[in-house]
């Protein structure tokens, strides 16, 4: 009996030490903290240095078409002569020259990068100028930034889009553009096939067109383009042979 008294007695001391003993275990020595963090200051983003958030490259606004805009940023008189005469060089003398608008949107290729000015051809065929100034302007990303810090603007697509009478200038990938463009209006033209046989030929026929079907974007770009109609009466043709 005086045993299993003193067996109790000492059930709960030894039961605090074991408790005590499990906690300490758990608990992270000072210099192993010290290196876990190390791994997750790697994976950080990149932070702004201006105001310590995180980094994220700006995307352009999704328009369908350019945007005319609100009133000139400029005045017509404004534009130097030099400017007029390199785009009617560039374009023809009969070619259109403005300035830029407050709120406007603006895709097409620079044909002059100077100190002071950015001329973008615009236009369906490009046949029409827009004079920006470069005081309004601010290039996104590493890519347009260099280029224009070294020079290497001219001749390359951008799409540049304005808040007021400042602007941001952005990539534009004009293939890329023509051949979504390419797509839906095609696949609009699907949905007025009545037939769901020759709607799914028309659709694996326009995969196989566009490269999609197969993943090969090189064969898309080297085969003709071809109207929705052109297409749709050749997969009607093959269905109609095995009937004769």
């Amino acid at each position: 009996m005086a045993k299993a008294k003193n067996a109790a007695s000492q059930t709960p001391a030894a039961g605090e030490q074991l408790v005590e003993q499990a906690k300490a275990e758990r608990r992270p020595a000072k210099g192993k903290a010290v290196r876990e963090k190390g791994p997750e200051a790697a994976k950080e983003p990149a932070r702004n240095v201006a105001d310590g958030r995180p980094a994220v490259e700006e995307k352009a606004p999704a328009i369908s078409k350019p945007s005319v805009g609100g009133r000139y940023v400029i005045d017509h008189k404004e534009i130097p002569k030099e400017i007029l005469a390199f785009v009617g060089q560039k374009l023809g003398k009969d070619a259109s020259v403005n300035p830029a608008r407050e709120g406007g949107a603006y895709k097409g290729k620079v044909l002059l990068n100077s100190g002071d000015y950015l001329v973008q051809a615009v236009g369906r065929d490009g046949g029409s100028a827009v004079v920006h100034r470069k005081a309004d302007l601010t290039m996104v990303g590493s890519n347009l930034e260099w280029r224009n810090t070294n020079e290497r603007l001219q001749a390359v697509d951008v799409q540049i889009h304005y808040t007021g009478d400042k602007a941001k200038v952005f990539p534009w990938n004009r293939e890329r553009e023509d051949q979504l463009r390419f797509m839906n209006r095609a696949k609009d033209y699907a949905q007025t096939i009545k037939s769901d046989t020759e709607r799914g030929v028309f659709l694996k026929h326009l995969e196989r067109f566009t490269g999609q079907g197969r993943g090969s974007e090189r064969s898309s770009e080297k085969a003709p383009a071809r109207a929705p109609e052109q297409m749709a009466s050749k997969s009607k043709g093959r269905e109609a042979g095995p009937e004769r």
